[in-house]
């Protein structure tokens, strides 16, 4: 992969994130990517079993030049983001911020 737009990875990513979740047996109703924000994120809900999620990732303008490392830690974000899809309980998550071990449950859920 050569250079890319901002905009451009971010549609990308959209596309490879939704297709992996279809992959991983999740009935996506919505996903939105938005590009905002110190670091990525994911705010995530299941209703009558369809996923709705929007992901953020650090701010970029869209018309911003990403190196090739940058879009590869911009995908291992979208990994990490599209786990919590999959594998957290949003109770579970809502508990750990409630004690404030947040950022430790999310450690061990990290992959990169």
């Amino acid at each position: 992969m050569r250079d890319v737009i901002a905009q451009d990875l971010f549609t990308g990513l959209q596309r490879t994130i939704t297709t992996s979740l279809i992959h991983a047996g999740v009935d996506v109703a919505s996903l939105d990517i938005a590009s905002e924000g110190n670091t990525a994120g994911t705010f995530w809900n299941y209703k009558e079993g369809k996923l709705h999620s929007r992901i953020t990732f650090p701010y970029l303008p869209a018309a911003a030049i990403v190196k090739r490392f940058e879009a590869d830690v911009f995908h291992g974000y979208a990994i990490h983001e599209m786990g919590h899809n999959l594998y957290s309980d949003i109770d579970v998550w809502k508990d750990a911020i409630r004690q404030g071990v947040s950022r430790l449950v999310n450690a061990f859920e990290d992959p990169r």
